[in-house]
């Protein structure tokens, strides 16, 4: 699905939307951080990788429950 501007829309939220809430969720709303991070993982992973920023792995708790990552997960 394709919003107004034709950018992809995924559960409501464009890349964009997705994006500025993950620089402000897990990065304090600092962009240049958030870059930092992308760099830093762009330099170590191999080509055509793709990397997924898990909600949980950020937070250490689950949405749905706000369980802590460590007892609904087997890594620590």
């Amino acid at each position: 699905m394709s919003d107004a501007a034709g950018q992809e829309v995924q559960g409501d939220l464009t890349e964009e939307e997705k994006r500025q809430n993950v620089i402000r969720l897990a990065f304090g709303g600092r962009t240049e951080l958030y870059d930092e991070f992308c760099k830093a993982v762009s330099d170590v992973i191999p080509p055509d990788t793709t990397v997924v920023l898990r909600g949980s792995a950020v937070t250490g708790t689950r949405w749905k429950d706000r369980a802590v990552r460590r007892r609904w997960s087997g890594h620590q």
